[in-house]
């Protein structure tokens, strides 16, 4: 019987690795910054073209290296940065693998440029999936350069899972803040080849982390951040938060970073959103940023090939620090709580007093009159749970509806309807507001403006991430502009982000049903809402009339239903 058991081809291995490392222009980019910084640089440009598909470049004044140390760096598991079981536990570096290199070159066409400070000539290399091509001397500057093309030109199957080129862009614009937000020391640059070499980003080294923070977000996000502080035996946290008034669609503004290294841990996502647990909605987020400062013999960062995850040897601890340190943040001693705005009463005047004799808030212009609706087979209301849930009977079976979500879709097919109806109502601002936007934000806005302004909006740009708006849908008036404006940005990006290939949305339906499904969330009923009788049969009867009265225009499920059948199983009657 044949042997059949081989080790694989040396360029095979090669391209399996770089599967685990590189998954994207941006896990090239954050690699070869990574190394950058090890290297001592202090001066990081990079240059991008065609999303990072076609070129990304990134060149530093670091120590650089040795003609020698050039050729070995593309070796699998050829690093400076360890050399001892020991060190594996004791990581003070970005990069300690060795994987990086030997990845990206396996899967692009790979140009390293680098010379020692003290060195008379510099060193070139080239090398196109994994194949070395040549050595030579080169004049180049102290420091080193690593221009990578045609990322993916020999697999053809991984190219094709790269998405739209803007979507693609703005991962790239993540990894640079960053590591930017990880070493305010250090100056980055991101310039755009496709456009003569436009800086996309630049964040010249500074003083604190406030000017940081101030360059990419901008002076009103600054002012909603509070400053959090805790040193405790082994474990030491700075950073900032935001004032529970400034919230979020996702936890894409939560970034954490242990021991510098940019992370993402689920131990400390809820540790913040725990903090806040009274202070926000549910489906909303926080924005965060963390430094948090342990033994690294207490932090595993050896998870994954791409260095993003960490586990903790106590999570406990961690977890209970962090959310301890934010919470005193919230809550400074001697008050009930740092920003009592934030709470809203449970239950509203105008439903304490009853329904009788008020206009319906479920049905426009309409009186209620219980006979017309409770009375009858197709609807009996039984009552609420928990001031969150309707229980009642629908057409013979069991239903409990979330008041929220059914309120949300109600709303949202009323506000549609009535949007295809009608001509699109512009609302001049009386005075037109500017709001700031972060970096990433801005790309997102300048590439929709058109299609934004065609549905009402008049935004025009004020610098470089200002912008000033006058007019917006008749729809949203009176609505707070900086939460619409970064609430519809976000809604884009998720579902840019779902489309499967970045494909941007359509001019109209799906930007349309962004803002749409932002507005009925928003004016909804909240759960721990007290509702009458008469209410909730009216909010029923106007669930049943919708185009999809089982999913909220967010897509989460509005009602659960249980046939008779059903509740005979449970209880062993059949």
């Amino acid at each position: 019987m044949p042997d059949r058991i081989r080790h694989l081809p040396q360029e095979l291995t090669n391209q399996i690795a770089a599967g685990e490392v590189v998954e994207r222009p941006a896990s090239v980019l954050k690699e070869l910054v990574e190394n950058s910084i090890d290297a001592e640089g202090t001066r990081i440009v990079i240059k991008i073209e065609k999303g990072g598909a076609r070129l990304i470049s990134v060149a530093d004044n670091g120590i650089g290296m040795s003609s020698k140390d050039a050729i070995i760096a593309f070796g699998r598991h050829a690093t400076s940065k360890i050399s001892s079981r020991e060190d594996l536990f004791n990581i003070h570096t970005l990069g300690f693998r060795g994987e990086a290199l030997a990845s990206i070159a396996a899967v692009a066409k790979v140009r390293l440029k680098t010379r020692e400070h003290e060195a008379a000539v510099g060193t070139c290399v080239e090398i196109a999936g994994g194949e070395f091509i040549r050595s030579t001397d080169a004049g180049c500057p102290p420091g080193t350069e690593i221009e990578v093309r045609d990322l993916f030109y020999n697999v053809p199957a991984r190219k094709s899972f790269l998405k739209g080129q803007a979507t693609e862009l703005g991962h790239m614009l993540n990894i640079v803040t960053q590591h930017a937000l990880g070493y305010k020391d250090i100056h980055l640059t991101l310039m755009n080849m496709d456009k003569g070499g436009v800086p996309l980003l630049d964040f010249p080294p500074v003083g604190d982390i406030e000017e940081r923070l101030f360059q990419i977000y901008g002076g009103d996000i600054l002012r909603e951040l509070m400053a959090v502080s805790c040193e405790t035996e082994g474990c030491s946290i700075q950073g900032f938060i935001a004032r529970p008034s400034l919230t979020f669609r996702s936890r894409e503004n939560q970034l954490f970073f242990v021991n510098k290294r940019s992370v993402r841990n689920s131990t400390l996502s809820h540790a913040v959103q725990e903090a806040y647990s009274d202070l926000i909605p549910r489906d909303r987020y926080t924005m965060a940023v963390l430094w948090i400062g342990i033994d690294p013999a207490s932090v595993d960062v050896n998870v994954h090939p791409s260095k993003r995850e960490v586990k903790f040897r106590d999570n406990r601890y961690i977890h209970d620090r962090v959310a301890g340190a934010v919470r005193d943040s919230l809550r400074p001693k001697g008050r009930a709580s740092a920003y009592p705005e934030a709470f809203e009463s449970a239950v509203r005047p105008e439903i304490r007093e009853g329904i009788a004799g008020h206009p319906n808030p479920f049905i426009d212009d309409r009186e209620f009159h219980p006979q017309e609706i409770s009375v009858g087979p197709s609807i009996r209301v039984f009552g609420q749970v928990g001031a969150l849930f309707m229980v009642g009977e629908i057409n013979g079976e069991l239903h409990i509806i979330d008041q929220h979500a059914a309120h949300e879709r109600v709303l949202y097919d009323r506000l549609k309807k009535g949007y295809a109806a009608n001509t699109i109502e512009v609302q001049y601002l009386l005075i037109p507001e500017i709001i700031e936007l972060s970096l990433d934000k801005v790309h997102v806005l300048t590439g929709y403006k058109e299609a934004l302004s065609r549905l009402g909006f008049d935004i025009e740009e004020m610098g470089e991430r200002s912008f000033m708006i006058r007019t917006v849908p008749a729809l949203f008036a009176g609505e707070d502009c900086r939460a619409l404006i970064t609430d519809m940005i976000d809604e884009m990006i998720e579902r840019e982000s779902s489309s499967g290939r970045g494909i941007r949305l359509t001019a109209t339906e799906d930007i349309l049903n962004a803002l749409l499904s932002r507005k009925a969330c928003h004016k909804a009923v909240r759960g721990k809402d007290l509702l009458s009788h008469g209410e909730m049969a009216s909010l029923l009867s106007a669930l049943l009339q919708t185009d999809m009265p089982y999913t909220c225009p967010h897509g989460r499920p509005i009602v659960k239903r249980f046939s008779y059948t059903d509740l005979e199983k449970m209880f062993g009657r059949t």
